[in-house]
């Protein structure tokens, strides 16, 4: 389940929604227990609601979401790191 930062323009967040329904995964408004990765550029937000997750969740680009579409698989995370942006 992703969470894509607010930061994010709303265009470029539903175009990231989409193609992870595509690959099957599911969609979070707000950070909570239930989401697996934060998508976001650049240094994630240090809120009180991003440092609460952000030990059980993996903060990727929004590169990792395309590319994994691209390749029809999930790609490593690591190799997506928001900083890429």
């Amino acid at each position: 389940i992703i969470c894509v930062n607010k930061k994010i323009s709303m265009t470029r967040s539903s175009k990231y929604i989409e193609l992870v329904t595509l690959l099957g995964g599911a969609y979070s408004y707000t950070l909570d227990r239930s989401t697996t990765h934060y998508v976001c550029e650049g240094k994630p937000d240090n809120n009180k609601e991003f440092k609460t997750f952000k030990d059980s969740i993996k903060v990727v680009s929004p590169l990792w979401i395309v590319q994994s579409f691209l390749a029809n698989r999930r790609l490593p995370e690591s190799d997506f790191p928001c900083t890429l942006n």
